[in-house]
């Protein structure tokens, strides 16, 4: 891949591996609630990335595709779980029914579940050197882990008020988590040495918080027709949302200032090619989606 090739190009093959896990699901209608979501958001995961593998130095993404797959699948799975009633109770997700409406709620925990072991299988069925195969197991599940704990977090925290400083503990874990294992595993399919892509995975940790900030002002300034979720969530459940504590317009200059913080930190780095990085690091708080 080199630096005048869009990360989007490689997305259609994402999509095809992301297809051919979920169709190795024997149950027909499991298949079905766990396909319904697949593919159809902007699969941003799988972007970065790629990018980050570009960023360092990658030159041969081809190989490395499912592990593209493996971040979207999982990010799948828990979008499906974070709809249930039992949490969000969302109705809207990419701009379909949740799978819990398609599907019913037992399907959709079964789905959600199911998502997340393909995830870890697309992983450990590489035909990879164990060490490097063990790294990137290490590194999604780590990522899954603070998904689960970011979540119950967010939970806990319904109806009381959280600082600043407690909201952004929240959201590296629940939005920053899996993008910093998206950064690391990009590094680690390059051949970077572990303690410098965990230094990546900090910076897709602090996209994460640029990226959740501008989802909360986007439940504000956008439209469930335009962003193809439910936007209500936040309100229903009385939660702590950046917009909600620092205002609009605060809230924008603080996801300006994560952008840029995040640019520097990839300046820092030195690294070979770090224009797609930094791209993606200003996606996160510039979308309108």
């Amino acid at each position: 891949m080199t630096t005048s090739e869009p990360v989007g190009h490689y997305l259609q093959d994402v999509r095809r591996r992301m297809t051919e896990h979920v169709g190795r699901i024997d149950v027909p209608e499991l298949r079905s609630a766990a396909a319904h979501l697949l593919g159809l958001g902007k699969l941003y995961r799988p972007r970065l990335f790629l990018a980050a593998y570009n960023a360092v130095g990658g030159t041969n993404v081809d190989q490395f595709i499912d592990i593209a797959a493996a971040v979207e699948i999982l990010h799948t799975s828990t979008l499906i779980h974070d709809d249930l009633p039992s949490l969000d109770d969302a109705m809207l997700r990419r701009g379909i029914a949740a799978v819990h409406l398609e599907f019913g709620e037992a399907t959709a925990i079964l789905a959600g579940d199911m998502l997340l072991n393909l995830a870890f299988r697309c992983i450990v069925d590489m035909p990879a050197r164990s060490e490097f195969v063990l790294q990137l197991v290490r590194a999604l599940s780590l990522a899954t882990s603070e998904i689960m704990e970011g979540q119950a977090l967010d939970v806990s925290s319904e109806g009381s008020s959280l600082t600043v400083a407690e909201l952004v503990t929240l959201h590296e874990k629940k939005t920053g988590a899996l993008l910093g294992a998206c950064c690391e595993m990009g590094a680690l399919a390059a051949g970077v040495p572990l303690e410098k892509a965990v230094r990546l995975r900090q910076v897709g940790i602090n996209i994460g918080v640029g990226f959740q900030v501008r989802d909360d002002l986007l439940s504000f300034l956008g439209t469930e027709v335009h962003t193809g979720k439910t936007l209500s969530v936040d309100a229903v459940k009385d939660k702590s949302t950046f917009s909600r504590l620092m205002g609009i317009e605060a809230a924008e200059e603080y996801a300006a200032g994560i952008q840029a913080e995040t640019r520097q930190m990839i300046i820092n780095l030195e690294l070979p090619v770090p224009l797609p990085l930094i791209e993606m690091a200003r996606l996160a708080v510039e979308r309108d989606k």
